[in-house]
């Protein structure tokens, strides 16, 4: 679990420090945290665990991106559906966990726009949220791909 927090506050560094600055898309900035925690949410086992990792990862997020509770929110919201999914259904189809990813990417987008709408009163929907459902898709792929390669290594 120490690798997870070290893991995650190594990608807060990355996205306030370098990502943010250099991967802005028109009205959005990319966060891969979100896809770091759809895929520990996806491949854990303790899911209460995965609860409090959340939270103090998303509050720690919020604490270095000024996102005001926002990441707090979305990530926990992510993960509660993540969990919900798990309970229900049995995931280990590639296609299905791709799919998992994609749409949850778009419901946190959905809450994250949602969210700028309610509290600053600004509704904003552009062609940068295609890219960043793709940069997360494509992170899950390389990961999926990771894991396989490593499962045929042993």
């Amino acid at each position: 679990m120490i690798f997870l927090y070290i893991t995650a506050v190594f990608i807060i560094f990355l996205e306030t420090s370098i990502l943010n600055v250099n991967l802005f898309f028109q009205c959005i900035f990319w966060d891969p945290l979100s896809v770091f925690i759809i895929l520990v949410a996806l491949y854990s086992v303790r899911i209460k665990n995965i609860y409090l990792f959340t939270g103090i990862i998303s509050i720690l997020q919020d604490i270095f991106t000024f996102g005001y509770g926002v990441n707090f929110f979305s990530k926990m919201f992510l993960v509660v559906i993540v969990s919900l999914i798990k309970e229900k259904f049995f995931i280990s189809s590639f296609f299905i966990k791709s799919l998992i990813v994609i749409i949850l990417t778009i419901l946190e987008l959905s809450l994250k726009t949602l969210y700028s709408f309610i509290f600053l009163g600004k509704f904003e929907f552009c062609i940068g949220y295609i890219f960043y459902a793709v940069l997360n898709f494509a992170v899950f792929y390389i990961y999926s791909l990771l894991k396989e390669t490593s499962k045929k290594i042993e």
